[in-house]
């Protein structure tokens, strides 16, 4: 044992370039390492996770995740060189140079990093017992000088990076860069041509010496070439070089970084553009120089930060409020609300510094992109401005949820980085922060479970309907899967934000606040881990969370509870007494019981820790309802969660005019939910359109009564469609200036969904009509099968069993599809949504429109 430490002390930190067999009999932690590279190039897992020490139960989890997806991945290879091996003064450990690449979309990527492995020996031998990702240089300061060539769609320049060593040890830089960007030369601070190894995005510049801290140097990088679009298959874009906009996004590596942990730089970027373009950009505005044929636009960006730009034929508004610049940026000539957006955004930024305690730059802009070149894209969040596609800035209305989750990003994301179940989860949350201070607590539920304003589909009840319903697609919140990246995208949108809330509601408001704030302060321009951020908040809330982030960032599903309980009197008043039990998996929860007469509520709190777990509990008047979480604060399965697919069903047998069968299954689900306004809204539309006037309205009546006599309850979306249908049936009864009073008191109600509110507008200027129901054959209905495209993303009509028409699009997600009129359909879930077939000279379908709430959102072409 004695030789083996001298040995190893002698051999500390071996040189580069020498192979592994080569140094086995002398360095037993190379030769283990050479056995651990083996194992993973092997693709065996049970021997890779041979070579990890469990003592760290959560790095090896987390470990096991990431080597498992890796092993499951096609076309994915791996190596490690060990630069460094042998025993320091806190034991053995190695520096390491690992490269990963796949294939993708025939496309390579590389992931290469260093890396420090600590490694420990046991009776069976040594084990990797953590591992610290090298933050080894960062760029102190980055000049751009950029040039647009709308006419050609070329983007050029030279980034020149001064960049300081932060770690000694590492012998090469790695930087990103966009693939669609040809490098001219690499050269050093003499000017020095400098050779490199570029798979896809990543280059690695190698070194002939070792970098040591504190030293510095330069990097001068020339490129030009057309900005590629990695999202295509997903259904976005966020890149463009052209005269109806030019724009790029800081993801979309416009320019070159250091591929380190903190990309953010200072510097300066001088953009060379037509003369009829405006150009905003991360940064200060300089100065502006005319050339004549061009002009040169200069900005100064004083803080870190990752840069983004758009340039076009903008009209331009702006205004400072409370300390920071605030734009608008429209296309074309309309002003539109332009003041509007600039009061909003700017209240928007200052509760939410005042939140957070700071706002993290100097100015915001609201900036338009043209939408023909962003396929699904509904905003981009950059540093110090946010993106966002024609349409999704409408004159009518502010879409502020949107908005205000992009702004959020200006903490989560851009400043503070993390994988998408935290930058994503936590932009959302914060818009959720500013509808509960303008709308109140009661509001903020309502848009946790059902959208509350309808202006984005994230929500629970979307989760459940379109997430949980679909075997396979649910997956933990917390585990970075590459290959799920959209879907765990749109999980982190309309679960994360709902997590966080049950966090926040767990440890109190306060702690949670104090706990965002400590991560925002010790990771400023650096990025933080589930695991970090737990431990914030576990500091801040003074208790355990291994079993919460378990439970809903490392888990996937929901529960489901079911509540048996009497109720007797006694002295006190009266006792009720029960159980609650829960479906698998078991979910740990703290879980409100509300006993309810009338107006009068009283609220029990429970910790759920077993299954069943009984209650007991004495309230002064007699109960005349029990239930579990009437809040709806727990992300859980709800009856009319479960119900969605049977109302899914009705309204499609209803659409191919099978009524009677859709009549059974209304009856049905009407005697088993008879307090659901979901299911009495749809039902009453059912009656309605075959004309049962009369029926219809006793529905709604009673569904309307229900709801009001529940004042204390979560905001119902059908509560504002009910309204609607009945001033449509005073319409129909001869009932006009009733119907209008309706209308107008729908418009001005807060709580109610915007799309209800423009068809109030639309009856109020034209009376309701029932629409007749338009017949289609299958034969014609087969004409709007097959493939639509925008750029690389591909939508698919196709003929359910039921004989629907449904349209698939890039994401998985189905929308069946209601004929209304001659090549115009409605989706049957979403009736803000239509879509308009267009037909060529020779009468066949050639190109399909895709409308949100009147407004052209994207056109496909056949």
């Amino acid at each position: 044992m004695k030789r083996k430490l001298m040995i190893s002390a002698m051999l500390l930190y071996t040189a580069v370039g020498i192979a592994h067999d080569d140094i086995h009999e002398l360095n037993p932690v190379s030769a283990f390492l050479a056995d651990f590279e083996r194992a993973v190039q092997s693709k065996q897992l049970n021997k890779i996770m041979e070579c990890f020490s469990a003592d760290n139960p959560e790095f090896f989890r987390d470990q096991n995740t990431r080597y498992d997806i890796f092993c499951s991945t096609e076309n994915s290879s791996f190596s490690m060189r060990v630069k460094q091996a042998g025993c320091d003064p806190s034991g053995n450990s190695a520096l390491v140079f690992i490269s990963r690449r796949t294939i993708r979309h025939d496309r390579p990527f590389l992931s290469a990093y260093w890396a420090k492995l600590d490694i420990i020996q046991d009776d069976l031998g040594y084990k990797i017992s953590g591992e610290r990702i090298l933050d080894y240089a960062r760029a102190e300061n980055t000049i751009l000088t950029m040039t647009i060539d709308p006419e050609n769609h070329i983007l050029s320049g030279q980034s020149h990076i001064q960049y300081l060593v932060t770690e000694t040890g590492p012998d090469n830089l790695v930087l990103s860069l966009n693939r669609g960007l040809d490098i001219t030369k690499i050269t050093d601070d003499n000017g020095k041509p400098i050779a490199f190894e570029r798979t896809g995005t990543t280059i690695v510049v190698p070194f002939t010496h070792t970098l040591t801290l504190n030293s510095k140097g330069q990097l001068i990088v020339k490129y030009s070439g057309g900005l590629f679009n990695e999202s295509q298959e997903i259904g976005y874009s966020q890149v463009n070089i052209g005269f109806d906009g030019s724009f790029a996004s800081w993801v979309t590596r416009w320019y070159p970084v250091l591929n380190c942990e903190t990309t953010k730089s200072k510097g300066t970027i001088e953009y060379t553009i037509p003369p009829n373009m405006i150009v905003v950009s991360s940064g200060k505005r300089l100065k502006t120089i005319d050339q004549g044929d061009s002009k040169r636009v200069i900005f100064e960006v004083n803080s870190p930060m990752e840069y983004s730009f758009a340039a076009a034929d903008y009209i331009v508004r702006s205004r400072t409020i409370d300390g920071v610049d605030i734009g608008v940026y429209f296309l074309g000539d309309d002003e539109r609300n332009a003041d509007e957006y600039i009061s909003t955004c700017g209240e928007m930024i200052a509760f939410l510094k005042a939140t957070y305690g700071f706002y993290p730059f100097d100015q915001y802009a609201v900036v338009e992109i043209p939408k023909s070149k962003v396929g699904t894209l509904g905003g981009s969040s950059e540093q110090g401005m946010n993106l966002f596609p024609e349409g999704k800035l409408p004159e009518e209305h502010m879409n502020e949820y949107v908005i205000c989750h992009e702004i959020g990003h200006s903490w989560w994301g851009n400043l503070v980085g993390g994988e998408v179940g935290i930058s994503e989860a936590l932009a959302q949350f914060t818009s959720t922060l500013w509808f509960e201070q303008k709308y109140g607590e009661k509001a903020l539920r309502s848009l946790l479970n059902n959208g509350y304003t309808a202006q984005t589909g994230q929500y629970a009840n979307a989760f459940f309907e379109n997430v949980m319903m679909n075997p396979g697609y649910d997956v933990p919140l917390g585990i970075p899967s590459p290959e799920k990246q959209s879907i765990l995208h749109n999980i982190a949108d309309i679960k994360g934000h709902f997590v966080y809330h049950m966090l926040r509601d767990h440890i109190g408001a306060d702690a949670f606040m104090e706990g965002l704030k400590s991560i925002l302060n010790n990771y400023r321009y650096k990025n933080v881990t589930l695991k970090e951020m737990k431990e914030a908040f576990e500091t801040a809330g003074g208790c355990d969370l291994d079993w919460f982030y378990d439970q809903w960032f490392y888990g996937t599903g929901a529960p489901e509870f079911f509540l048996d309980y009497d109720i007797k009197e006694v002295k006190a008043g009266y006792e009720v007494f029960g159980k609650v039990s829960q479906s698998d998996p078991f979910f740990r929860v703290r879980l409100e019981i509300a006993a309810m007469r009338g107006d009068e509520i009283h609220l029990e709190s429970m910790e759920i820790t077993k299954t069943p777990q009984h209650f007991s509990f004495t309230v002064p008047f007699k109960p005349e309802k029990v239930e579990l979480d009437p809040f709806l604060k727990i992300f859980r399965w709800t009856p009319e969660r479960k119900a969605v697919n049977q109302l899914k069903l009705a309204s499609k047998l209803t659409s191919v005019h099978q009524f009677e069968k859709a009549e059974e299954i209304y009856t049905l689900l009407m005697k088993r939910l008879p307090d659901s306004c979901l299911v009495a809204g749809q039902y009453g539309d059912f009656l309605l359109a075959r004309g049962s006037v009369k029926d219809a309205r006793k529905v709604f009546d009673k569904a309307l009564a229900e709801y009001e006599s529940r004042s204390f309850g979560v905001l119902d979306p059908q509560y504002g469609k009910i309204r609607l249908s009945l001033a449509k049936i005073m319409d129909l009864t001869g009932k006009r200036v009733l119907a209008v009073n309706q209308y107008r008191e729908i418009m001005n109600d807060p709580m109610i969904r915007n799309e209800v509110k423009l068809m109030a507008k639309h009856y109020l200027d034209e009376p309701f009509c029932p629409e007749t129901l338009f017949i289609i054959s299958q034969k014609e209905l087969e004409e709007y099968t097959g493939n639509y495209k925008i750029q690389e993303m591909v939508f698919m009509g196709s003929i359910d069993d039921n004989g629907i028409l449904v349209f698939t699009g890039p994401d998985g997600v189905e929308r069946p599809l209601i004929p209304k009129g001659i090549d115009e359909f409605e989706a049957l879930d979403d009736v803000s949504m239509r879509i308009r077939f267009e037909r060529n000279p020779n009468h066949q379908i050639s190109r399909a429109d895709l409308y949100r709430n009147g407004d052209l959102f994207i056109s496909l072409e056949k």
